[in-house]
């Protein structure tokens, strides 16, 4: 009898402590977590997993406050499952994986969107964006097994930099023995940077080959830190239990962020949600909408930088170099009659005369002959006062002679502390060059032709490094590219010390590439060739003039 109540003593602690691992495994950590935020030009979305309704939210953004409102349960939820279909898998576990993801397809809302893709060095979709169970369900069952190698960490990178902030809650479900990557290809902690900036939840769903315990443990950490959850299936054999975990409940909530803090900064933000079960706190850090009215002004004037030095010249070129003269000064005054003989009036009178002769000799001494050429004006000499580092190009108009006859010819002041530019009034020829040190040098303009939209152009010096990104908000961007939201607000510099092009990556958070080969750090290219900014790509090219 007694060896009988031991047996079922130990028979039921192992049953309660296999159902308490499932459970576990199952539903992850039971208290409310943030997964995901986005935003759009006014609001910021806040997707939260287990946490229940609420009737009042206050939000601190910074030190100001906010209202938070309840959205709702998620139901446009837009799914990306990645299979290893690779002969690493056993039959076995590739029909259970089959069999997990069928159930989930039955459970899933109505307007959850899916798609399916398998993957090696590259990502092959069997179903995209598709509501139909059934549907989907069919594609489950066509995946193939292929002998090949697969590399994760390199596939979700790259699908990552497809989502923006725009976009539907989104998260990714992967089936697979392990987290690798290929030796020069994206590493655990790059993939991990790119979640950071760009949170995605990783549902993990792993099994067992050889040993590849370490691999897998990679995979679990992935889906802890971007509060996913994950499946052992050596440990796990209930198939509904898995499916039932995919299919988490996430709750949206709507921040409207005040206008002063629309301009795309990271800020720290707590939230204080009274719900039935008491105050729930959820705080992090996340990046703020910012308006589209902004970005467009920045975008109407960023193209052509050069304007700005135009306003610096400007005192040199406005024609005011002589004084309004007064008209004939002879018959203006009209003095009442004096005496014969007053030296007073005899004075001015022989004043009067003196100064029109002078007038009459100086007038004669400037004009031309009649029928000479005009002779070109001299080139100026070599300026003491130019800089050595020119960093705009004018063209100075030839001085007008004046219309009426002044007193005196008044000089044009010649301010040496000035950039002197000379070229159109040399010769015949109409090109502007620059004096610079007492030579004349060339001048190499950065061009960057959008691939997809030839029509977009964007040119500017190369005297010094020219600085890329979103928007000016750093106040040294030179060219502001914000048709495309994968471009960093300050994304990357590109300049020329000799016959080659430096590209330099300022940590952005989508990636530069030259050649489609990940820039890290800096990299050495030619005119000619096409680079990528996040997924905007640009034919890099050069003008000498």
């Amino acid at each position: 009898m007694n060896k009988i109540g031991t047996t079922i003593a130990k028979c039921s602690i192992a049953a309660f402590a296999a159902a308490l691992l499932i459970t576990s495994s199952v539903h992850a950590a039971s208290s409310a977590a943030i997964v995901q935020t986005r935003s759009d030009d006014e609001t910021l979305y806040v997707y939260a997993k287990n946490l229940g309704s609420f009737e009042k939210g206050d939000v601190l953004i910074g030190r100001t406050a906010a209202q938070a409102k309840d959205a709702g349960i998620v139901e446009n939820t837009n799914t990306i499952i990645f299979v290893d279909n690779s002969v690493s898998i056993t039959k076995e576990n590739t029909a259970r994986v089959k069999n997990i993801l069928k159930l989930y397809a039955d459970k899933k809302p109505s307007t959850e969107r899916i798609s399916i893709a398998i993957y090696g060095e590259d990502i092959e979709y069997c179903i995209k964006g598709e509501t139909d169970s059934e549907a989907i369900k069919t594609a489950i069952d066509a995946i193939p097994t292929v002998n090949r190698e697969t590399y994760l960490t390199d596939i979700l990178y790259e699908e990552l930099q497809n989502i923006t902030r725009k976009d539907d809650y989104t998260r990714f479900i992967v089936f697979t023995d392990g987290v690798d990557n290929k030796a020069v290809g994206i590493t655990k902690e790059e993939l991990l940077s790119a979640l950071k900036n760009n949170p995605v939840p990783i549902y993990s769903i792993g099994c067992k080959y050889k040993n590849n315990e370490e691999l897998l443990k990679n995979l679990f950490a992935l889906s802890r830190q971007t509060g996913g959850a994950y499946f052992y299936l050596e440990e796990i054999k209930d198939d509904d239990a898995i499916a039932a975990g995919l299919n988490e409940e996430i709750r949206k909530i709507d921040v409207t962020v005040p206008e002063s803090l629309r301009n795309g900064s990271k800020q720290n933000v707590q939230l204080k949600l009274s719900t039935a079960e008491g105050t729930t706190e959820l705080k992090g850090e996340f990046s703020m909408p910012f308006e589209e009215e902004i970005i467009q002004a920045v975008e109407e004037v960023s193209v052509e930088p050069e304007p700005v030095v135009q306003e610096v010249v400007e005192p040199i070129i406005e024609p005011k170099p002589e004084p309004e003269p007064e008209p004939e000064p002879e018959p203006q005054p009209q003095p009442e009659p004096k005496p014969a003989f007053d030296p007073v009036t005899i004075g001015a009178i022989a004043l009067i005369v003196i100064a029109l002769i002078v007038l009459l000799v100086v007038k004669l001494t400037k004009k031309p002959n009649n029928g000479a050429p005009k002779q070109k004006a001299p080139k100026k000499a070599k300026n003491q006062g130019i800089p050595n580092n020119i960093d705009a190009i004018v063209n100075t108009p030839t001085p007008v002679a004046p219309v009426n006859p002044v007193p005196v010819p008044v000089p044009v002041p010649v301010d040496d502390d000035k950039t002197v530019v000379g070229g159109a009034a040399d010769d015949d020829d109409d090109k502007t060059v620059i004096l610079q040190g007492g030579g004349v040098i060339g001048r190499k303009t950065l061009v960057l032709v959008d691939n997809d939209d030839k029509t977009k152009v964007f040119r500017y010096p190369l005297q010094h490094k020219v600085i890329i990104g979103r928007n000016n908000a750093s106040g040294d961007v030179n060219i502001v590219i914000n048709h495309n939201r994968t471009v960093s607000g300050r994304h990357c510099a590109i300049s020329m010390p000799g016959d080659q092009l430096i590209i330099e990556d300022y940590n952005s958070s989508n990636g530069t590439f030259v050649d489609n080969n990940k820039v890290v750090g800096q990299a050495v290219f030619m005119p000619g060739t096409d680079i990528r900014l996040g997924k905007l790509s640009l034919h890099v090219d050069v003008e000498n003039s």
